[in-house]
């Protein structure tokens, strides 16, 4: 009675404030639960254990996933008394993660192996004591044994948890420094014997190392040139339904373009970009890159054999482009690359010739070529602008004035940086068409009182510039708004042929000027193609030639297309754009801007005008994986394969042909916007920032502009669409991080 008492005493209130039928009842309900917890014990040893084997296995299965949190409490403070055993956890998963990310090939493999690692060698040591509760359970002839065995079970699968998360933080810790430390330059040498070791697996047993994703940002690029080195593209495949097909005559001279494979492995190119996006490294001078980045002599020696034993001359060649040019009739080279060669024409009279099945080459030429290009001589790439039909007169909205302006206006109102006008810094335009109409440019910079800017133009291969073609006006409002903006900068505007050869020699040739010619800071570039009508080669070749540029530290923009997420196919599906879909790219997508009476910036929607052709480009790729600087963003799966991809633009700035850019052209004035106006813009800018710091602004851009997104320099575009993706806060399909306000860049920049 005296434990009653005590009991009775602890859960009654105050005598002072105890009313006597309060207190009978508070007496009752004590001795009741003095009374259940003494005979607790007593009911589950006297109760009988259910019958059967497998009562008792699932009742101690289910009792033991209710002690599940006491198990992993338990193994909590287990850890936390006993700290050395775990940091001997945690060590082995940060020692597997220095093994496995050594040995294996980059990308997921190693951290798939070590989950399987980690799960089965704690599991074998959860065994031992998850089977004896089984084994209790069994042999348990009472509610009390079985209630053992459940805590015991309970306990295995605690340890097994907890112990299993602090190896896999080990793993997530050792694995990014043993990445550090592996990417470092000490270990280029280990990275391209490493990659060149699975290389080998690659050719001798099969794709390996694409099964496994090997460290290229590209899902399909830098294959094996064994068998294929181009597939054709689904718009060839489909050639016969529309084209008339005729024999190409056999004595037609030809170029094509080889493309020699790096000395560096793609796995030493890539931690190189890294170590240079994170400001690890400098980008490479001209001497540095011709030492690591070249293609080698024996490569090139490789393809001049092969062209001799085909009677194909060797025309140009250069180890740092990793270009080889050869020549020969159209006869010779489809039996040099194991085709055969057509002559096309298209209902709309566009005549092409292009290959009857995919190119290949010898085997023993796998290690030096990475692909072909100039076999198919198809018009690839359209330009990115749109005419406004009518001028607009200035228009008053609630948030603003809504009219056409001056490219530096624009300028004006994104608050881009005065110190400097692009002095001392040089920009590459990439034209595939039309030209330059110097006597319409002066004209155009006297009338609004502009100073001119000098002007190169270069033409690569046959390709020339020739005014008085409808694409003038491309080549015009791209010079005009760099000139506009940028008028200290000298501009060479690089005329190639319209095709997947000349695009990449384009890239090439802004990438690795002459020995005249000023080194380009930035190239600008308002043409591309959905990703689908790219062969392999083109898509592999085009981007090569990015990741040299990016490796050299030039700033690439590129439009993001002018028919949203269509862009100009009628298939009902999202077609992502290319080049702006390439990593190394910064993509420029569009906006209406609206201004307040001082020209400034008050507003900013998506570029959408609900009409065919006429919405900023946006989606995500179907070729690019998700690079690492758009983790966590939360990049939609691409919208036709589920899967996970780039996502694109980057960037935006004022594109719809209602707010567009006053520019000269065939000799009268127009309105033109188009997000072939957006990609000029920002490389004028870059040149306005380079020429203010110094050129210590270097490409790769979009990892830095990714990560230091948050530093202010970005404007938010939170409304409208592209018909696919709409603006919403932070990065979107339909206008990328917003536009930029060039100060704010810059004061982020001097703070790098």
């Amino acid at each position: 009675m005296q434990d009653f008492r005590e009991i009775t005493e602890k859960h009654s209130p105050p005598k002072t404030s105890v009313d006597p039928s309060d207190a009978l009842i508070n007496r009752l309900t004590a001795e009741k639960l003095f009374e259940a917890q003494k005979s607790s014990s007593s009911l589950l040893a006297s109760t009988q254990a259910p019958e059967g084997v497998l009562n008792r296995y699932g009742l101690v299965t289910a009792q033991g996933l209710g002690y599940l949190p006491n198990g992993l409490w338990n193994s909590v403070k287990h850890n936390l008394n006993n700290p050395l055993e775990a940091a001997t956890t945690f060590g082995m998963g940060a020692g597997m993660a220095f093994v496995l990310k050594t040995v294996l090939p980059e990308g997921g493999l190693a951290g798939k192996v070590a989950a399987g690692a980690i799960g089965l060698y704690f599991t074998y040591k959860s065994a031992e004591p998850i089977m004896q509760s089984y084994a209790k359970a069994k042999d348990a002839s009472t509610m009390q044994e079985l209630d053992a065995a459940s805590k015991q079970l309970g306990n295995a699968l605690g340890t097994f948890v907890v112990d299993s998360a602090i190896a896999g933080a080990g793993y997530k810790v050792g694995s990014h420094y043993t990445g550090r430390i592996l990417s470092s330059q000490a270990f280029d040498g280990f990275a391209d014997r490493k990659a060149n070791f699975y290389a080998g697996l690659e050719r001798a047993g099969g794709r390996l190392t694409e099964k496994f994703s090997f460290g290229d940002s590209a899902k399909n690029v830098n294959a094996s040139a064994t068998t294929g080195l181009t597939s054709l593209t689904a718009a060839e495949q489909s050639i016969a339904k529309f084209a008339t097909k005729t024999p190409l005559e056999s004595a037609t001279p030809m170029e094509v373009s080889v493309m020699l494979k790096s000395r560096a492995s793609d796995l030493r190119i890539e931690r190189t970009l890294a170590r240079i996006s994170e400001g690890r490294q400098l980008p490479l001078n001209d001497a540095q890159f011709a030492q690591n980045f070249s293609a080698r002599p024996e490569s090139l020696n490789a393809v001049k054999t092969f062209a001799s034993e085909n009677g194909l001359l060797v025309k140009e060649s250069n180890l740092n482009s990793g270009r080889v040019v050869l020549s020969g009739t159209s006869d010779q080279l489809s039996r040099a690359f194991g085709t055969r060669l057509s002559q096309y024409q298209m209902p709309d009279g566009l005549r092409f010739f292009a290959p009857e099945k995919p190119v290949s080459m010898p085997a023993r030429l796998d290690s030096h070529v990475s692909g072909v290009l100039g076999l198919n001589n198809r018009f690839q790439a359209q330009p990115t602008f749109i005419k406004h039909a009518v001028p607009p007169a200035a228009a008053t909205t609630e948030a603003g004035s809504r009219r056409p302006f001056l490219p530096n206006e624009v300028a004006d109102a994104y608050n881009f940086p005065k110190q400097s006008m692009g002095e001392g810094q040089s920009v590459a335009i990439i034209q595939l068409g039309g030209g330059l109409d110097r006597i319409d440019n002066a004209k155009y910079y006297q009338r609004h009182g502009l100073k001119e800017p000098k002007i190169n133009v270069i033409e690569v291969g046959e390709a020339k510039s020739k005014p008085g073609h409808a694409f003038d006006s491309e080549v015009m409002l791209d010079s005009q708004v760099i000139g506009a903006v940028a008028p200290g900068a000298t501009q060479n505007i690089i005329f190639a042929a319209n095709s997947e050869r000349g695009f990449a020699d384009a890239i090439l040739r802004a990438t690795f000027p002459e020995k005249a010619e000023l080194p380009n800071n930035v190239i600008s570039i308002s043409w591309g193609l959905h990703e689908n009508g790219w062969s392999k080669d083109g898509i592999n070749g085009m981007h090569s030639a990015f990741k040299k540029a990016a490796l050299k530290g030039i700033a690439v923009f590129a439009s993001a297309g002018d028919d949203g997420v269509r862009d100009r196919v009628s298939n009902g599906k999202f077609n992502a754009h290319y080049p702006a879909s390439d990593p190394n790219v910064t993509a420029a997508g569009g906006t209406r801007l609206i201004v307040d009476g001082a020209g400034k910036r008050v507003n900013e929607v998506v570029w959408n005008n609900n009409r065919q052709v006429d919405a900023g480009g946006g989606g995500v790729s179907e070729i690019f994986a998700l690079p690492e600087y758009q983790k966590g963003l939360g990049v939609p799966l691409n919208a036709n394969t589920g899967k996970p991809g780039r996502g694109y633009p980057d960037v935006s700035g004022n594109a719809d042909p209602v707010t567009g850019y006053i520019i000269r052209v065939h000799g009268a004035e127009e309105v033109m916007g188009g997000t072939s106006a957006v990609a000029p813009l920002y490389a004028a800018l870059m040149l306005r920032i380079n020429g203010t710091l110094g050129n210590n602004v270097n490409g790769p851009l979009n990892p830095w502009l990714y990560q230091n997104r948050d530093k202010g320099f970005f404007n938010d575009i939170t409304a409208g669409d592209n018909g696919g993706y709409k603006a919403e806060p932070g990065w979107d399909a339909a206008s990328g991080l917003g536009s930029i306000n060039g100060t704010k860049l810059l004061d982020a920049l001097v703070g790098k």
